[in-house]
């Protein structure tokens, strides 16, 4: 019952972190010099992204389909556009947030200490010189790679449950955009996480714990990336909302 309450409460409250985020960053003053660059770099990203998907990714995937005019084949390709279609987007939020995440790791470290100022009225370990900044991306890359290698090797595991008729596939497809969503989302918890030097053997016990709103960052990052305008601000208005999900779970740590 209690991990169920838990469930409810803390997985909207993910969600709703980057939307507040969005909010503190508009209606704070000072904070918009620390977006400037990393506003650009997203922009950039998003959009070579999206290049990707509509031309490159999306075709690649529908040339998997035999190109014969037959009705199975014409029926299993109106059944597998969908698909295809939603493989897209999450492969296409998966690279923004990837890619975006690493290269803007400087900018997003300046935007998680201004929060937990906000926050808390204080700031941990402040980044300002170069050596720190450089130090800044190299973790962030260690981490992300090997947080991607554990969730690629967790879903190839699950691969077996579609082994399983109907129910297999439905548990898979369940649980396996749930790690995803899990990945997208603590990578931005990672950020106040790395900030305070906790070693990255523990970082799997607080993602396990904090999993939940890990996941509601993970779900409002896919959906704010394809609002117009708003899209741009996704990476940095989800770096604040972990880092205001980070200050209020930081004694349990």
């Amino acid at each position: 019952m209690s991990s169920s309450l838990h469930l409810i409460t803390s997985l909207p409250e993910g969600f709703k972190s980057v939307f507040s985020g969005i909010s503190l960053v508009v209606s704070t003053k000072g904070f918009r010099r620390y977006l400037i660059v990393p506003f650009i770099l997203n922009i950039i990203i998003l959009v070579a992204g999206i290049y990707l998907a509509i031309f490159h990714i999306y075709p690649s995937l529908f040339s998997l389909i035999p190109d014969m005019d037959n009705i199975f084949i014409n029926i299993l390709r109106f059944a597998a556009k969908p698909v295809f279609i939603c493989v897209v987007i999450v492969i296409t939020a998966f690279m923004y947030s990837f890619t975006g995440i690493i290269i803007c790791a400087p900018f997003l470290d300046m935007v998680s200490e201004k929060t937990e100022l906000i926050c808390t009225g204080k700031i941990n370990n402040p980044r300002t010189s170069v050596a720190r900044i450089i130090r800044s991306i190299l973790v962030t890359l260690r981490n992300t790679v090997g947080l991607l290698a554990f969730i690629l090797v967790f879903n190839v595991i699950l691969l077996f449950f579609n082994f399983i008729p109907v129910i297999g596939t439905i548990f898979y497809s369940v649980i396996s955009f749930l790690s995803v969503m899990l990945f997208l989302g603590y990578q931005f918890y990672d950020v106040s996480v790395e900030r305070h030097q906790l070693p990255f053997s523990k970082k799997f016990d607080i993602m396990w714990r904090y999993k939940w709103p890990c996941i509601g960052i993970g779900m409002a990052f896919l959906v704010l990336s394809y609002i117009p305008i708003a899209g741009f601000l996704s990476t940095i208005a989800s770096t604040v909302g972990a880092t205001m999900i980070f200050c209020k779970s930081e004694k349990a740590l």
